[in-house]
């Protein structure tokens, strides 16, 4: 099963926020996509990996979702630990 982009951005949403929120002391379900905090920020796979960590320095984020230029699919999610570790093992 192949997601769509605004599928996928809209599932990755529920680990950036809150499904539900609550209103005076009523929980209330939300679209997630409606409650999160930033907009997701992608870059492609094919952006060298010194570009992606400076986006993320510059926004201020830990994550960014990795896509696919041709098919613009979501391939998975780079973290800055994700960076550490290339540069602990001198990969860059």
């Amino acid at each position: 099963m192949a997601w769509s982009v605004d599928e996928y951005l809209d599932a990755l949403a529920v680990f950036h926020s809150a499904d539900a929120v609550i209103d005076c002391g009523n929980l209330v379900p939300k679209r997630s996509h409606l409650v999160a905090l930033t907009p997701v920020v992608t870059v492609a796979t094919t952006d060298p990996l010194r570009d992606a960590a400076e986006l993320m320095l510059a926004k201020s984020i830990s994550h960014v979702v990795a896509m696919n230029p041709e098919t613009k699919a979501a391939i998975g999610i780079l973290s800055t630990l994700d960076i550490a570790g290339v540069l602990a093992w001198g990969e860059m």
